[in-house]
């Protein structure tokens, strides 16, 4: 719960993007400091191993070009040829795990007739 967010105690991510879009301001607040960290992370990591190419996946691809900006804003400075994308690696585990119940309960009804 925080001073300008209507998100409740008990709340999906759902629930969390729609106020990123919405702007409410304590939520743009928290996922540009977590963009930031992430940019920080990758810039550790491209000067221990020198990476020069991310990918982001997950859920957090829902808040789009604007999460990426942020985390490019926390790289420092000094790391040049930087590329960070969103992977569409996984995404289609939902789907299938989808089918997966719905195939499963429908052959567990026929099964018992």
């Amino acid at each position: 719960m925080g001073k300008s967010t209507m998100i409740g105690e008990k709340f999906r991510y759902r629930d969390v993007v729609k106020a990123f879009y919405e702007k409410d301001a304590l939520v743009l607040e928290v996922v540009k400091y977590t963009a930031h960290k992430l940019g920080e992370l990758i810039s550790n990591l491209s000067y221990i191993f020198n990476y020069r190419q991310f990918f982001v996946g997950g859920r957090i691809k829902a808040l789009g070009q604007q999460y990426l900006d942020w985390v490019l804003e926390g790289l420092d400075p000094k790391i040049k040829d930087i590329s960070i994308k969103f992977t569409t690696l996984g995404d289609e585990n939902i789907i299938y795990g989808a089918i997966h119940v719905g195939v499963t309960n429908a052959f567990g009804v026929v099964a018992k007739k």
